[in-house]
């Protein structure tokens, strides 16, 4: 056996352990923080992007990995089919400094890699070997995601170079990700997007069982998170950053003092407020807001009671129907 093949085993075996038991952070779908802890490091990584699916995939286009040179990596682009070969690839990237894309499953150059739902799927690896060019596209996508802006991370495969364009610049570059393109028609797009939105922001409110289980819960989403419990200060609200990208959720039974506090955070641009309680408290609780001159277009905003209807009793239920509802309406999924 080669050196390099001994390198590729080891590096496919270390894969392998990796997505048999690794931890949450390691299938995250926003990579952005894993790409700025290997630049701050000083780190030479890759950056694997899946730019097109014929057929159906357990992951949408515009999913990614990045890998750094060490062997360690984030991401998935798919449910696990090519990862161990995608961080092979990479490896082998970073090394030699050359983009590649790479087709498998369906019509693939890899034969002996085969998808179980039979689809073709392509990926795009970009090395990043903190080049100026490098440097100066990853101080643009930081800044952007520090501001909290919408950012699209362009790969133009005929310059091989990154460049990055703002959310009312990118239209001119977006591959509708509902097109599936086979292998030869994919040979005429050079420009692949990625968009990243700001990582979703949720504010907890509240006491109790279902303000504990609902916490441990939502520690294992992505979301920037900040618990607070009474008493409330409402200086506070003004720090926490709540813009169009986060969510608001009261779990506290004291109802009659959430008042205050509603007050405070109707004023902000959330995109989904709701509270604790049965249909008949929410309803007593929307009077007293009425009552202390809010709106009916601010009484809208707030939903109650909190959380999909699923039937659930226990805490664990509850707390499991509202953290379900935020993430759908993250993912306009309104039901």
């Amino acid at each position: 056996m080669t050196q390099d093949n001994l390198e590729e085993q080891e590096f496919t075996e270390l894969a392998a352990k990796h997505f048999k038991a690794g931890p949450p952070s390691l299938y995250a779908d926003d990579i952005r923080g894993k790409l700025f802890e290997f630049y701050d490091d000083g780190l030479k990584f890759a950056l694997v992007t899946l730019v097109n699916v014929e057929g159906s995939s357990p992951r949408p286009v515009g999913s990614q990995m990045v890998v750094s040179e060490t062997g360690e990596f984030s991401g998935l682009l798919s449910g696990g089919c090519i990862e161990p070969a995608a961080l092979i690839e990479a490896k082998q990237a970073i090394h030699s400094g050359e983009w590649k894309r790479i087709r498998y499953g369906k019509h693939s150059d890899y034969m002996d890699l085969k998808l179980p739902c039979g689809s073709g799927i392509d990926i795009l690896i970009v090395p990043v070997v903190m080049s100026l060019e490098d440097k100066i596209w990853i101080a643009k996508l930081k800044q952007a995601t520090d501001k909290r802006q919408t950012v699209t991370l362009v790969f133009d495969t005929k310059r091989q170079a990154c460049d990055i364009a703002l959310s009312d610049r990118y239209a001119e570059y977006v591959l509708d990700s509902n097109q599936h393109l086979s292998r030869s028609e994919l040979e005429t797009v050079y420009r692949f997007p990625k968009i990243y939105v700001p990582k979703h922001r949720l504010a907890i409110f509240g006491q109790g069982p279902i303000f504990d289980v609902f916490c441990l819960f939502a520690q294992h989403v992505e979301f920037e998170i900040n618990a607070l419990s009474k008493p409330y200060d409402l200086k506070v609200i003004e720090n926490l950053g709540l813009d169009k990208f986060s969510s608001v959720v009261l779990l506290d039974h004291d109802h009659e003092h959430e008042i205050p506090l509603i007050c405070k955070l109707i004023a902000t641009p959330v995109s989904y407020m709701a509270a604790l309680g049965s249909k008949n408290t929410h309803q007593n609780r929307l009077d007293l807001l009425a009552m202390e001159g809010l709106s009916k277009t601010d009484l809208s905003r707030l939903k109650g009671p909190a959380g999909l209807d699923i039937g659930g009793q226990s805490p664990q239920e509850i707390a499991l129907s509202i953290l379900a509802e935020i993430v759908a309406f993250k993912n306009n999924k309104v039901f």
